[in-house]
């Protein structure tokens, strides 16, 4: 039975985690596998400019997404 009035001692997690010991293998940039991980990449367009982005995409059956991938792919492409 617990001693009334004592409380027990509270958790230091932040001490657990710093002992924790964790394994890291460095890797180049170059060499990675795919990331799966999402970022975004934001660009500033007038409404105009945005507008004709998405019509010349939809008009293509493509998404923004896909169309600006598809232009740096090419851009990569051309200029080595």
């Amino acid at each position: 039975m617990a001693t009334p009035g004592i409380k027990p001692k509270k958790r230091n997690k932040k001490l657990e985690k710093s002992q924790e010991v964790e394994t890291v293998v460095q890797t180049s940039n170059l060499e990675k596998a795919g990331n799966s991980k999402k970022k975004d990449i934001n660009i500033k367009a007038t409404e105009d400019e945005h507008r004709e982005f998405k019509i010349y995409a939809a008009s293509r059956d493509m998404t923004m997404h896909d169309l600006f991938w598809k232009m740096y792919d090419f851009y990569k492409a051309n200029n080595p």
